[in-house]
């Protein structure tokens, strides 16, 4: 077999194996099944990937690898790029969605390296959306940042209730789902939802507590304890 040859086989494998994750999870998903959809045989993909649990990581690795590419291009791009082209060239018809919805959900200690990873690439394309326009400027990128990765897949693990509550499928790829989906979360993110007035009070209003919590806790320490000497007769 020749060196492409072995990449297409090995990339197929593994688009397949992201369909059966995304739809039964990894638990139920069994290399059997892969092999059959692929038409190659179990020998083959542990050849490529060593088990299955290698496979499931290989997943991870090119969920993360679309995303970022998809939003650095976005962030580069700036005002004059396409981004829904963007979308329909960068996921090329895989349940990204569903698929991360389904690992998250999940939650194998596994999940860790695919969650740091997207954050780590979630931060990158944020400094470049801001060279180029798109993003505000902020303090505390990284933080916030992560706080913004969190909401994201924190919406995928509730698609079913998003679907209930708004009639709107975050993870189906359906276009007008996409449309009302993008206009809630970006009109969020842009215009915001409480008055600054208030955000500066409340700001005020933690520190004030974190201050009393720390004086507290520091003064219990500084005071000695009581204690009984057993010894001693009792009159």
């Amino acid at each position: 077999m020749s060196e492409q040859s072995e990449r297409t086989t090995r990339a197929r494998i593994r688009d397949a194996a992201f369909i059966r994750f995304a739809e039964h999870g990894f638990a139920r998903t069994h290399l059997k099944d892969i092999a059959a959809d692929v038409g190659v045989t179990t020998p083959l993909i542990t050849h490529h990937f060593g088990s299955k649990a290698g496979l499931l990581a290989a997943c991870d690795e090119h969920v993360a690898k679309l995303i970022k590419d998809l939003k650095t291009r976005a962030m580069a791009e700036g005002m004059e790029g396409n981004v829904l082209h963007l979308i329909r060239e960068t996921y090329a018809g895989l349940p990204i969605g569903a698929y991360l919805a389904r690992t998250i959900a999940d939650g194998s200690s596994d999940v860790d390296h695919i969650v740091d990873l997207m954050v780590e690439d979630a931060v990158n394309y944020t400094r470049d959306g801001i060279a180029s326009g798109v993003i505000r400027p902020m303090d505390r990128l990284e933080e916030k940042v992560a706080v913004l990765t969190m909401w994201s897949l924190g919406t995928l693990v509730l698609h079913r209730h998003i679907e209930r509550l708004l009639g709107v499928d975050i993870i189906g790829g359906d276009p007008d789902s996409l449309a009302t989906w993008s206009a809630l979360t970006t009109d969020l993110l842009t215009h915001g939802i409480i008055n600054p007035d208030y955000t500066t009070k409340l700001q005020q209003s933690l520190h004030t507590l974190a201050a009393d919590t720390s004086n507290a806790q520091a003064s219990t320490a500084k005071t000695p304890r009581t204690t009984t000497d057993s010894t001693k007769e009792s009159p």
